[in-house]
């Protein structure tokens, strides 16, 4: 039988095979993918380090080691990875100085500071755009407003923020689509939302449903429809999944829904991802003094 075939589609099978079997010894340092190691036949290995991924970068120093309310000087290319900060502490400032950068690395990292000033020159980075963060990042600025400056300067008060005048980049994981549309109604009572798309989305993470009655009211229904709550419904995701017979993404929510959500012909209820793996937020103050970028 194989005379019968053409020289050319025998080489195209020769070759799909072997790259079917290069590829299959690829592994991952599950670092955003960011090593590829290629098992050749004689057992040498050609590493590919991409060098957009600022926490991979040769050299790097360890962030120092801190004590509640220090400052911290960043005056050459530092890492901050999971055990660089002590549980429980706040840093007063960090600041990063010019032709220096502060990286963070790919790893679950809670930042509990007072403020960061990136000078002129300096680099701050979580992720790139083509090698983002995966773990989860929480940086939380902390003050009120009795103890912190409303002026960004990088003496006296700290600011409750990060202030740069050099590069800041942040890049988290990205999730697809951030915002859809329900595929059929839901109905109160219900723990299962259907979607129009599918979604990278992740048990553990926060998701909104939105009101589908209308409460624009004309005056003379005003008295009828004043002062009833918008039907917006916070739920976290509890389970995910695909249905073969609606051919839709479907989300298992924590808690039974209050309301109705419609779906029809004309128009969908949407619902958005709310969660994401990095944070950057105010703790909150007695005042309501919010943080800043």
């Amino acid at each position: 039988m194989l005379q019968n075939f053409p020289f050319q589609l025998i080489l195209r099978i020769c070759i799909f095979v072997f790259f079917r079997a290069a590829t299959s010894q690829m592994l991952f340092d599950g670092k955003s993918e960011v090593v590829n190691v290629l098992s050749m036949s004689d057992s040498t290995a050609l590493i590919n380090t991409r060098t957009d991924c600022p926490f991979l970068w040769p050299g790097l120093i360890p962030f120092p080691d801190v004590t509640d309310g220090q400052d911290v000087s960043i005056m050459e290319n530092v890492i901050i990875g999971a055990d660089s900060i002590p549980p429980n502490i706040i840093i007063n400032r960090i600041t990063v100085y010019s032709d220096a950068s502060l990286v963070f690395d790919d790893a679950v990292i809670d930042l509990h500071v007072r403020e960061i000033y990136v000078m002129a020159g300096g680099f701050l980075y979580i992720g790139s755009e083509t090698c983002r963060i995966n773990s989860n990042i929480n940086v939380t600025f902390h003050g009120s407003l009795l103890d912190s400056s409303t002026v960004d300067s990088p003496t006296g008060l700290t600011s409750k923020g990060l202030i740069s005048e050099g590069s800041v980049d942040i890049h988290g994981k990205e999730y697809l689509p951030t915002w859809t549309r329900l595929s059929k109604p839901v109905s109160p009572w219900s723990t299962f939302v259907y979607l129009q798309q599918m979604a990278n989305w992740e048990v553990g993470q926060q998701i909104v449903l939105t009101t589908t009655v209308c409460y624009d009211c004309p005056v003379i229904y005003k008295a009828s429809c004043e002062g009833k709550p918008h039907q917006n419904e916070l739920r976290r995701i509890v389970g995910v999944s695909m249905d073969d017979t609606t051919q839709s993404y479907v989300i298992q929510i924590d808690r039974p829904l209050n309301y109705s959500h419609y779906a029809g012909f004309e128009y969908q209820g949407e619902v958005a991802l709310l969660s994401r793996n990095v944070i950057v937020q105010g703790s909150q103050s007695f005042d309501s003094f919010g943080g800043h970028m």
